[in-house]
């Protein structure tokens, strides 16, 4: 038998959000993180480590897990909030301007 998962705090930070959502839609469609895992061609660690806010998200995992969890792209309209922060904290700077388009598009829909 597995550990109980860990308590999830969606309201602390935008990539708390974003594993929080991550793990309910995935729970929703009754897969396993290395279900979910093998789907996406990514680990079981990763996907843990997401959804609890250890690690950023790539695009590229948003937009997979949304087709794996038929989720019309919900967490890839969330992502460019979580790369924000992120960018925000590591000071890199603004948002590339094709950053700043996926934004916008993602904001118009």
């Amino acid at each position: 038998m597995g550990r109980r998962p860990r308590d999830l705090t969606p309201d602390a930070s935008v990539p708390d959000r974003f594993g929080a959502e991550l793990r309910r839609w995935r729970l929703a469609r009754g897969l396993t993180q290395r279900g979910l895992a093998g789907l996406i061609w990514h680990s079981q660690e990763l996907v843990a480590k997401v959804e609890k806010a250890e690690r950023w998200p790539s695009w590229y995992l948003a937009t997979r897990c949304d087709v794996a969890l038929r989720k019309g792209g919900l967490l890839a309209r969330l992502w460019p909030a979580v790369e924000r922060q992120r960018l925000a904290g590591d000071r890199r700077g603004p948002l590339s301007a094709g950053q700043a388009a996926a934004d916008h598009a993602a904001d118009r829909s």
